[in-house]
């Protein structure tokens, strides 16, 4: 995957990139990448994260909003959300059969990204303008060739994520 996707070099981006890092508090920078394969943006790699996004993005966003969806992919590095995902998914495959187990993963799932949100938020990003750049990173996502929906709606039974997630903040 590192080899199919475009580094950012954008001197800019790289400070905004850092300086988002270090209000998350992460001891290191991870490399962010545009890859064409991606709808949204995305965290990969548990040893090494790096984070993904999306070609539609680069020219789309304010460098306030472009900061907002950063600080969330890292807050998920912060968290070690992906070792939680790797638990989450072996779970599932253990209990396959059970409805339970599919409801609580949803659940979780869902819950990683309030979480994100929540640290997002308590780093100093309003959350009105939180919710905004959320919003129109869906909506540049949504025009790219992708199907944007599966991802951001990551579904509930009547209300999608991202606008419980929206309305919430």
């Amino acid at each position: 995957m590192r080899a199919r996707t475009m580094r950012v070099t954008d001197v800019k981006l790289l400070r905004l990139i850092a300086d988002q890092a270090d209000r998350m508090r992460l001891k290191c920078v991870p490399v962010v990448t545009y890859a064409n394969e991606f709808a949204v943006p995305t965290v990969l790699g548990m040893l090494r994260p790096m984070v993904l996004l999306p070609v539609a993005l680069t020219t789309g966003l304010t460098p306030e909003d472009f900061a907002a969806i950063i600080r969330h992919e890292l807050a998920h590095i912060r968290r070690y959300d992906l070792w939680m995902n790797l638990l989450q998914r072996v779970i599932e495959s253990l209990l396959f059969f059970h409805p339970a187990a599919w409801f609580i993963s949803r659940r979780l799932s869902a819950e990683r990204e309030v979480c994100c949100d929540d640290l997002v938020v308590s780093s100093g990003c309003k959350p009105m303008d939180y919710a905004g750049a959320l919003l129109r990173m869906a909506e540049l996502c949504a025009s790219s060739r992708k199907p944007v929906a599966l991802a951001l709606a990551a579904a509930s039974d009547r209300t999608p994520l991202l606008e419980r997630r929206i309305e919430r903040l």
